[in-house]
């Protein structure tokens, strides 16, 4: 074995192990989903996979849906999902593709998770209902849904109209501005958890986020590689002759 006589050695070997294990854990993933899948197939019976084939044959032939068979398309993925749903014991869609496509019965799935849940509106009722358990992940301090061209008076009618029966407290949270996570964090007051380890960006980017929004309690785990380095991330640059121009500056 050769002796480590330098600091630039002993990075050398660093970053080749460090690249070694990158390939390890890609490989372990691909062996992971490529059993499961095997599975699948082991205990899908002929009848199973023709029902499973023929939705994804519908789905790819709908394409955007506008076209004059895209109805026809619809109810044929409609029919061979009644078969196909248990086939694939997880399921990632739209909203809107779990309302045209999969059976509409209560708590079919185990488990339904709406992701981005605060970009949500009420169109996702129809997922949460075909779930025995819900996980709803989302943050109240991003951009929720905006009811832009609805008129209050119409809502007021609405809500008076369809939920007269529901907990008034509940039944405030269902107005088109709302997102599902609104609604959730009121139901399931005391169930909500906080997740506070960030992997999305380095400290010295999320820093006033952090700061401002989750009064410091997120913590940066972003490590950037150090082609990725910028140091530092953030330059201010203060432009001397800056001025307004209606709601530009032209300088800046």
């Amino acid at each position: 074995m050769e002796s480590i006589d330098s600091w630039d050695q002993l990075k050398r070997l660093a970053v080749q192990r460090k690249g070694v294990e990158q390939k390890l854990a890609r490989c372990y993933e691909e062996i992971v989903a490529k059993r499961a899948w095997l599975r699948i197939a082991e205990s899908a019976s002929q009848k199973d996979q023709a029902a499973l084939q023929a939705y994804l044959n519908a789905i790819k032939s709908i394409g955007k849906g506008t076209g004059k068979r895209a109805v026809r398309y619809r109810q044929e993925a409609r029919r061979a999902a009644q078969q196909a749903y248990s086939v694939v014991p997880c399921w990632i869609m739209t909203h809107l593709r779990v309302s045209e496509s999969l059976p509409a019965e209560l708590g079919v799935f185990d488990l339904v998770i709406v992701d981005e849940a605060s970009q949500s509106d009420l169109t996702a009722l129809p997922a949460l209902l075909r779930a025995k358990k819900v996980l709803i992940v989302g943050d109240d301090k991003q951009v929720s849904p905006d009811a832009v061209g609805v008129e209050e008076k119409e809502v007021q009618n609405l809500m008076a109209r369809f939920l007269g029966s529901q907990v008034p407290v509940y039944a405030a949270q269902m107005s088109p501005e709302r997102s599902i996570y609104d609604l959730y964090k009121v139901v399931f007051a005391s169930t909500s958890i906080m997740l506070r380890e960030h992997f999305r960006c380095v400290g010295p980017i999320i820093e006033y986020s952090k700061r401002e929004f989750y009064d410091h309690q997120l913590l940066p785990l972003r490590i950037p590689r150090a082609s990725e380095r910028l140091d530092p991330p953030l330059v201010d640059i203060l432009v001397q002759d800056g001025y307004r121009k209606d709601y530009v500056n032209p300088p800046e």
